[in-house]
């Protein structure tokens, strides 16, 4: 699922940059630690944080009718995925903060322009999400991409979040019983009660 997931973003993030520089640009995923090094501009987005979104928690079951019986399916959980977003410029570049902040800043524009992920960008498995794909960027705080470095034992650099939500099943089950096919309501009288009530004389209006 989450290797589907890396493929749409990649998907995402090829689908605008111009003809003309498709072969300039490379797309990262790995770690970004001191060993990392690039040989051509690379826009890197290293998954670091799967986070329930417990927020959007649903309780509701999905019922389904299987067979004699309705089934109902826990709802899925929303799953924040988050990515940091990072510009590594190529080595021996002559001005590296340049080409770096120039990548980011277009790699900026293009993520903050989609708040979903189009749905005929979807790869793999992100194809059969019940749910809209939607994603923020510009998130987290200067102390978290801090702490990260340091944990990587690197050096800090300009860098951006980039959330995106999805849904994942739990394949939990309940059976809700058979379905109701009818409802009667039975209004008749008693044959006893019918008869005197057709025997009742009429009472006259006074």
């Amino acid at each position: 699922m989450l290797e589907s997931l890396d493929e749409t973003i990649e998907a995402l993030v090829r689908a605008g940059i111009p003809p003309k520089l498709e072969d300039q640009i490379a797309i990262s995923f790995a770690r970004p630690d001191e060993d990392f090094a690039a040989t051509i501009p690379t826009l890197n987005l290293f998954l670091h944080s799967i986070l329930e979104n417990r927020d959007l928690r649903s309780r509701v079951p999905s019922a389904r009718l299987e067979g004699d019986t309705y089934v109902g399916h826990q709802a899925p959980v929303r799953v924040d995925c988050s990515y940091l977003v990072t510009a590594w410029a190529a080595a021996g570049d002559q001005a590296p903060e340049k080409t770096e902040h120039r990548l980011l800043g277009w790699a900026l524009r293009l993520l903050l322009q989609h708040r979903f992920v189009p749905d005929e960008l979807r790869r793999g498995a992100m194809k059969l999400q019940p749910m809209p794909l939607s994603t923020v960027a510009i998130q987290g705080t200067a102390e978290q991409r801090g702490d990260f470095w340091l944990a990587l034992g690197g050096k800090p650099r300009a860098a951006l979040e980039y959330k995106v939500t999805i849904c994942v099943g739990t394949g939990g089950v309940e059976d809700l019983g058979p379905p109701v096919r009818s409802s009667v309501l039975d209004m008749q009288l008693d044959s006893a009660t019918a008869t005197a009530s057709s025997r009742r004389p009429a009472e006259a209006p006074s």
